[in-house]
C-alpha cells in the first residue's frame, strides 16, 4: 500500500510528511512542557519569583528615602555591663542614597533611637553576578572607621516601591539564619510614600520567604523623619 500511495498518489506523500510534521512537534511540546513542570515543582518556593530580573542597584539608585516598613531581626539593642542594663529601640529607618557606581553605593543609615535622631554612614559593595546583574552587596559601616563588612542584603523582590531583601550576618560565631521551615531574616523596604501599604505581591513574598516574626519598624509620625 506504501508503494502505490507513493508510486501512483504523490500528494499522499505530502500529506503524509505534514501528519508526520505535526506529530513530532506535539511530542516535542508535551516533552518540553513535563519538563518545565518537573523544574517547577522542585524549585524552592524562595527561588521563585514574579519579577525575575532584579538589580539592586536599581533600587536604591534613586533620591527618595527607602523605609524600612518591617523586619524579622528585633529593632531592640540590649547593652549589659556589671552593674546595668541599657536598651535602645530603633524606629523610623531609611536609606538615604549619598552616591552610587556600578560597583558601590555609600548611603545614610537613619532612624531614631529612643527618641534621637541618628545618622549612620555606610558602604554598600555590589557583589558581581557574573555577566548577570548584581542583587547582593555587603555592608560596612564607615562612621565607626571599619575595614569589613558586618552584612549581606540580598534581593529577593522588588515591585512597584516595594523590596524584600534577605539579611546575613557576616559576624563570627553567627550560624545559619534560616528556621526550620528555611524562612530567612529580611527586611522589606518601601520606596517614599508609605502612606499606602505594600502590595500583595510583597507582602506574599515576605509571608512565604521570611520569618513569622516581624517587627514594624515604620509608624505615621516617621514621615517628619529627616
Amino acid at each position: 500500500m506504501a508503494g502505490l500511495f507513493g508510486g501512483h498518489f504523490p500528494e499522499y506523500n505530502q500529506f503524509f510528511h505534514i501528519v508526520n510534521s505535526h506529530c513530532k512537534l506535539m511530542m516535542w511540546t508535551i516533552f518540553l512542557c513535563s519538563e518545565m513542570c518537573t523544574v517547577a515543582e522542585n524549585t524552592p518556593q524562595a527561588e521563585i519569583t514574579t519579577h525575575p530580573i532584579l538589580d539592586i542597584r536599581k533600587v536604591f539608585n534613586t533620591s527618595r528615602r527607602q523605609w524600612v516598613f518591617k523586619q524579622t531581626m528585633s529593632n531592640v539593642e540590649i547593652y549589659q555591663d556589671t552593674s546595668t542594663t541599657i536598651s535602645f529601640q530603633q524606629q523610623c529607618m531609611f536609606i538615604k542614597k549619598i552616591e552610587i557606581s556600578n560597583a558601590t553605593l555609600e548611603f545614610w543609615l537613619k532612624m531614631i533611637v529612643n527618641g534621637e535622631k541618628v545618622q549612620i554612614r555606610m558602604r554598600g559593595q555590589f557583589v558581581q553576578n557574573g555577566i548577570n546583574s548584581p542583587i547582593s552587596m555587603t555592608v560596612t559601616d564607615l562612621s565607626a572607621n571599619e575595614t569589613s563588612p558586618f552584612e549581606t542584603m540580598t534581593l529577593g523582590y522588588t515591585w512597584s516601591g516595594c523590596s524584600v531583601f534577605y539579611i546575613t550576618a557576616l559576624e563570627e560565631g553567627v550560624k545559619d539564619q534560616r528556621d526550620e521551615t528555611r524562612r530567612r531574616e529580611c527586611q522589606m523596604y518601601i520606596r517614599n510614600d508609605v502612606s499606602k501599604s505594600p502590595d500583595d505581591q510583597c507582602k506574599r513574598f515576605y509571608k512565604q520567604n521570611c520569618k513569622n516574626q516581624h517587627y514594624i519598624i515604620y509608624k505615621k509620625s516617621c514621615e517628619s523623619t529627616k
